[in-house]
């Protein structure tokens, strides 16, 4: 048995214990999944001791609000069952168990990935293609390929790809784009393989400062931990989530990176600081009043309306900025102010304390993203 917090989320993820496949059985039955045939799909996953992986999330009253079964064997993962209880959170509840399984196949370094789950809506489809699963038989697969590559490197010598996609014909669509159009599809080509970062991408890449309460609220998992009451699931378990900030200085250009730098906290400074801890995609950014944006986009993020009445000079028609972010990838290894000032420096950038947001090139991201995810 062991518990921790799912996404920095104050819920409970654990494994499965004796008494929770009845449970699990007659909470979970839909026209998909009769009680028997749950029961027998759990049992025969949970009987594989050596290979079986089930997952329960519990909230603080100890009810299980969604979880997923799966058995890993021979490089493949099948996720026998995957289930959300039809609540406010079961989306965003759904995106971060499909984050977990891809995080948990790269970890035990699987090649394909088997969503054998018949109970899906349409968004939890929409998901699944966007991170990359394609239908097959009425089933959902993912390749599974970790670390960075360059893009022709990639498609033309990794043997998954070449088995398992139509390669000549999408390096045909290459030779018919121009120059920015290559970049886009390359980045398409990383969305649908996420967490794989190709090193070519020629996109802006902005290093964004956070402060700590901030980042733990929507993505830091390290950071929550030293959090008392978590993180709220509703944010912290999104895909999609928007900061607020002043509209000066940069010009955001999209689609673009984001590495987020951890500010310092003067009042009881626990946990990560000064450093970057992590990466997402910038999606979109907004302009407008305090007022019109909160009003716009008060469901994502975690400002409240005196924060950014605050953050504005407490002027509700000044012009603010919302940027919108997706897929954040946290680092374990914090990439500190130090290493940060070697690697601009390397390559011809002066040192930076980031009190606003700096525009970097590719090349600096690979190196931080590389320190980040530890890749040798």
């Amino acid at each position: 048995y062991f518990s921790s917090r799912v996404a920095g989320a104050n819920y409970q993820y654990r494994k499965l214990g004796q008494d929770d496949i009845k449970t699990l059985s007659e909470e979970f039955t839909d026209s998909t999944n009769s009680k028997f045939e749950l029961i027998s799909i759990l049992t025969l996953t949970a009987s594989d001791v050596k290979n079986s992986i089930v997952r329960l999330v519990q909230d603080g009253e100890n009810k299980t609000i969604g979880f997923f079964a799966a058995i890993y064997k021979d490089g493949y993962l099948r996720v026998r069952a995957l289930k959300t209880q039809k609540n406010r959170l079961s989306d965003v509840l759904f995106y971060q168990l499909v984050n977990d399984i891809i995080q948990l196949s790269v970890s035990k370094n699987v090649k394909i990935i088997n969503i054998e789950e018949l109970s899906l809506t349409e968004v939890m489809v929409e998901t699944l293609t966007s991170y990359g699963f394609q239908e097959k038989d009425g089933l959902w697969y993912k390749l599974v390929i970790a670390g960075m590559f360059d893009s022709l490197t990639l498609l033309n010598k990794n043997e998954l790809l070449k088995n398992n996609w139509n390669i000549p014909l999408i390096l045909k669509k290459f030779k018919t784009l121009n120059k920015n159009e290559s970049e886009i599809y390359k980045l398409e080509l990383e969305r649908k393989l996420w967490p794989i970062k190709l090193t070519d991408i020629n996109i802006p890449t902005y290093i964004i400062p956070i402060k700590p309460l901030w980042a733990s609220h929507l993505f830091d998992t390290v950071q929550a931990g030293h959090d008392l009451f978590g993180a709220n699931p509703e944010s912290s378990w999104n895909r999609e989530n928007i900061y607020f900030r002043n509209v000066r200085p940069v010009s955001e250009k999209v689609p673009a990176r984001i590495l987020w730098y951890i500010s310092s906290q003067e009042k009881n400074p626990i946990g990560r600081q000064k450093g970057i801890i992590g990466c997402s995609y910038l999606d979109e950014v907004y302009t407008g009043s305090a007022k019109s944006l909160y009003q716009k986009y008060r469901n994502y993020g975690i400002y409240e309306w005196k924060d950014i009445f605050s953050a504005a000079g407490n002027n509700a028609e000044k012009e603010m900025k919302a940027i919108k972010f997706s897929d954040t990838e946290v680092f374990k290894k914090q990439v500190s102010l130090e290493t940060i000032t070697e690697i601009l420096s390397r390559f011809g950038r002066p040192r930076n304390t980031f009190a606003s947001p700096v525009e970097v090139t590719k090349e600096v991201f690979n190196e931080i993203y590389k320190i980040g995810k530890e890749i040798l």
